[in-house]
């Protein structure tokens, strides 16, 4: 019988090592029942992700078993689809010639009869517009190679696969023998470049927390994400700015519409003193621009 609560003896090795592989283990209830018997958990579910194994219940025993029926959904990897998205490579960017582009731009012109947001707008179309000319884009996959994977390591598996296949169209012992040297050579340059990338992450984690936990979730399979959510005509929802719309259209509803027409007066709380001058330097936006995380990346409102 395996005690969830035991931390001595058989139970608490086995549960102790459960935790220490990071494995769930997901039967909670007990499985064997026996007339004048204490039940007892003799049946588990092992699993590497916590969210792989659903809706788990329980079923009267088949025949004459002691051992009831578990029932549960099991939800199975699925391939990723590779789909090529444009990347802009900023670092070989010409911003000489943006930067003359946004000196001979008139902006009193471009800006006279707007208000704040109309002008920021326009500003903002003509900042894409200049990405989009002096900025180059590179097409990348949306599964790219692992993080930990250095020249030398990528080099040592690529020589496995020739020697793998040199052997394959000899069937010489020889080649056996330089493939499995080269196999061995191979798998211990993964070990050290995994093992060299890990703790170089959780080394530097103070600082750029977002390389370890980015590692982690490519490691993860089971992810949870938004669902598919349905919209008022009765579909479902088929892109992240549809799902983001109708999220945004729920949030709106539960708030109390005020109108616009009857605004309280409130009473004037001034006093006195005025913001009539405002010095903004250089060394001022030196000094916010150095409080900046480096890695810290914007998000697809800033596009």
């Amino acid at each position: 019988m395996l005690s969830t609560t035991s931390n001595c003896g058989c139970d608490g090795a086995f549960l102790s090592l459960l935790d220490d592989l990071f494995i769930t283990q997901h039967v909670t209830f007990p499985t064997r029942y026996r007339n004048d018997q204490t039940p007892s958990i003799l049946d588990l579910i092992l699993s590497t992700y916590q969210h792989e194994v659903t809706d788990l219940t329980s079923l009267p025993p088949l025949g004459k078993s002691d051992h009831v029926v578990i029932s549960f959904e099991f939800l199975c990897y699925h391939s990723i689809e590779c789909v090529n998205v444009p990347k802009y490579l900023y670092g070989r960017g010409d911003y000489r010639f943006m930067s003359h582009e946004l000196l001979d731009t008139n902006w009193a012109q471009q800006f006279e009869g707007q208000d704040m947001e109309s002008m920021w707008l326009c500003f903002h179309a003509k900042l894409l517009n200049l990405i989009d000319k002096y900025i180059p884009v590179k097409t990348a996959s949306s599964k790219p190679k692992p993080k930990w994977l250095d020249w030398p390591t990528l080099k040592a598996i690529k020589l496995k696969h020739k020697t793998w296949n040199t052997y394959k169209a000899t069937k010489r012992h020889v080649d056996y023998i330089l493939y499995s040297k080269c196999r061995n050579y191979a798998t211990a340059a993964v070990k050290h470049a995994k093992s060299t990338f890990e703790t170089k992450s959780a080394r530097d984690i103070q600082h750029n927390p977002n390389l370890f936990w980015k590692y982690v979730r490519s490691n993860t399979m089971v992810r949870v994400d938004v669902d598919k959510l349905l919209k008022d005509d009765g579909t479902l929802t088929c892109s992240d700015h549809e799902v983001a719309n109708r999220l945004n259209d729920f949030f709106t509803s539960v708030y109390t519409d005020e109108p616009t027409s009857e605004v309280p007066t409130l009473p004037d709380r001034s006093n006195g003193s005025t913001l009539q001058h405002t010095e903004i330097t250089h060394e001022d936006v030196l000094h916010q621009l150095n409080r900046l995380k480096p890695n810290k990346s914007c998000g697809p409102e800033s596009r």
